[in-house]
């Protein structure tokens, strides 16, 4: 496929703060697998040769580190976003606008 789908799974899991005290809410675990490995193995499977997951910047190398450790196939481009502000879908995608060419939103 010729798209490159963005895939922002981090936000400040407010309603989750004991469980992502130490660690981003994407890595959380389900089923022993960190949660982000669900919608980038279905990119995968459906053929999808890359993707760009977005993250703040603070978990950039926590997330990537464990991507790395999950055996997919799928070619990831983890971006960081600075600052400590929660952003939504449209700030995310605003701040990355410049890697992005033909887009599909996964999350």
């Amino acid at each position: 496929m010729n798209s490159k789908p963005s895939c922002s799974p981090e936000g400040k899991a407010l309603r989750m703060t004991e469980l992502t005290a130490g660690q981003p809410k994407c890595l959380l675990p389900i089923a022993n697998v960190p949660m982000i490995w669900y919608p980038l193995q279905i990119l995968e499977r459906s053929g999808f040769k890359e993707a760009i997951v977005v993250v703040s910047e603070l978990a950039k190398s926590e997330v990537s580190t464990t991507l790395d450790r999950l055996g997919l196939k799928i070619k990831m481009e983890i971006v960081g976003i600075p600052g400590t502000e929660d952003l939504g879908t449209a700030d995310s995608i605003r701040l990355i606008h410049e890697k992005i060419y033909n887009i599909q939103i996964s999350w």
